[in-house]
């Protein structure tokens, strides 16, 4: 099963090798100018799209997967918060009735991050996307790593905010259904 620390530890991965390759095109360790052609020594494309792919797996199962069986065991049904928008709304207005501040809880984080990382890896696994490949700026005098979009946000940015908001998440309504065990 996938754990929060794989997610963790995936999203460190990925920040990591970005920040290694950026700092290479920067210092020109891994790219060189031929005339107007420019050659880079070092491709992390695949890496790095297979990192991303793990985590936004890792991450939706994490917050699916493992935050539905869990609050089930502790007495608490969040799977409509995984379902089309009208089961959604019949579900939040269910928990309103007993749990107004849990219901609340859900549904900003359904319309602030969660809708974005579940369709991002529905995106991946039904629809052929794909991280695009790395590009590079060379507008100056030096050339520049220019980080893929995820969901319209550069992937370490993405990364580094997905990560955040699961754990707050995980932490958030595991608390909300032990207190009320």
């Amino acid at each position: 099963p996938t754990s929060l620390f794989t997610v963790r530890s995936t999203a460190k991965e990925i920040s990591e090798l970005w920040s290694g390759h950026a700092l290479k095109i920067a210092t020109g360790e891994v790219v060189r100018r031929q005339g107007v052609a420019i050659h880079i020594d070092e491709s992390i494309d695949k890496e790095l799209r297979r990192q991303v792919e793990h985590f936004l797996n890792s991450a939706a199962r994490v917050i699916k997967q493992g935050m539905q069986g869990l609050t089930a065991q502790l007495g608490v049904d969040i799977g409509f918060m995984f379902k089309q928008q009208p089961a959604f709304e019949r579900g939040i207005a269910e928990l309103k009735a007993t749990a107004p501040l849990l219901a609340e809880y859900l549904d900003q984080s359904r319309q602030t991050w969660s809708e974005r990382l579940i369709k991002s890896r529905i995106d991946l696994e039904h629809n052929n996307w794909s991280l695009p490949r790395v590009s590079y700026d060379t507008s100056g005098a030096n050339i520049v790593a220019v980080e893929p979009l995820v969901a319209g946000q550069p992937v370490t940015e993405f990364v580094q905010g997905m990560l955040d908001r699961v754990c707050c998440f995980v932490e958030d309504v595991t608390a909300h259904c032990i207190q009320k065990k």
